[in-house]
């Protein structure tokens, strides 16, 4: 039998070669063998599900590696698949591969995704921006490619969890991170309770239409200091730090850009202080609304107007 090797040309013009002639002993290369060394040569192993960091804002905080694995692999899902899509074409990547895994869907489409990765296809995973799994879906796809024995791998990149307290002039370690803080009042409230007894620093997320409300509730239960950054890495990033009071009297009326917040570490729990809550519960029983936000304000930290709608509130 003649010896033979025959090339394959990758995309870009690269070359590889594969031994076509086995020895007595060796099996001819399967059509899978030989996809997995094409991949390999394009930084791309077949049947793997990457987790792909991408910028939170400056679009050159793309590491090479994540172009590689996104513009090379089979699929990419993302949970805002417009967004991705324009990342895709920048990167020169192709659109098409696109598929939308969101909260709403994610346990219907897992079951497809971990099959093509069985089949030995490559999946990549995107959030939005960032870090994918940090207050993104995709948390069971991967714990069910895990399940099916697939590799998971990730492709590190930007954080706009540790790009914060990178740069965060408060005591932040250890740290817990809570994500979105809810969106209805009365469970923010319940929400702010617990972060506040909680010793560690808490980083947490906010929207622009709901920071000063957040801040105007932090004000009237704590003293500790937060940390406030929002656009980051991007033409507009600013950051403050203060009391919630302080940065409310900074903030506009109507802040754009997402906010990253991290309440300070403390050595104490702060469930041994003053309750705002426990301590109007108590005033109301002897004076309205009106005069006891106005002795709330006098011996807690925060405004007489945020005691007076939490005082209306408990009525």
């Amino acid at each position: 039998m003649v010896d033979f090797v025959f090339e394959v040309v990758l995309s870009g013009g690269s070359i590889i070669e594969v031994d076509c002639c086995p020895g007595p002993t060796q099996a001819w290369p399967t059509n899978s063998e030989v996809s997995t060394q094409m991949n390999t040569e394009k930084g791309l192993e077949r049947g793997v599900l990457y987790i792909v960091a991408t910028p939170i804002g400056n679009k050159d905080d793309m590491s090479s590696r994540a172009r590689k694995i996104l513009i090379a692999c089979d699929r990419v899902a993302a949970e805002d698949t417009r967004r991705a899509a324009r990342l895709l074409v920048e990167l020169g990547g192709d659109q098409h591969k696109l598929i939308s895994l969101h909260e709403h869907n994610e346990n219907k489409l897992v079951g497809y995704l971990v099959g093509e990765l069985v089949a030995g296809g490559s999946v990549a995973l995107v959030s939005d921006s960032g870090t994918p799994l940090l207050s993104d879906p995709g948390y069971r796809l991967v714990k069910a490619a895990n399940s099916s024995g697939i590799s998971v791998k990730p492709i590190p990149g930007p954080s706009s969890i540790v790009a914060a307290l990178s740069v965060c002039p408060l005591p932040a370690h250890p740290f817990l991170f809570v994500g979105f803080l809810p969106k209805k009042k009365k469970d923010l409230q319940s929400r702010l309770h617990e972060v506040i007894k909680k010793p560690e620093a808490v980083v947490f997320f906010e929207s622009p239409r709901r920071i000063r409300r957040t801040l105007a509730l932090f004000s009237t239960l704590t003293r500790r200091k937060i940390f406030l950054i929002k656009e980051m890495t991007k033409t507009f990033e600013y950051s403050w730090s203060g009391s919630a009071s302080e940065l409310l009297s900074q903030l506009d009326e109507d802040p754009k850009g997402e906010f990253v917040g991290v309440l300070e570490k403390v050595e104490f729990s702060e469930n041994v202080t003053l309750d705002a809550e426990a301590f109007l519960k108590e005033m109301l029983k002897h004076l309205p609304p009106a005069k006891a936000s106005s002795v709330a304000a006098k011996v807690l930290p925060g405004r007489k107007k945020d005691y007076y709608e939490l005082a209306l509130s408990l009525l």
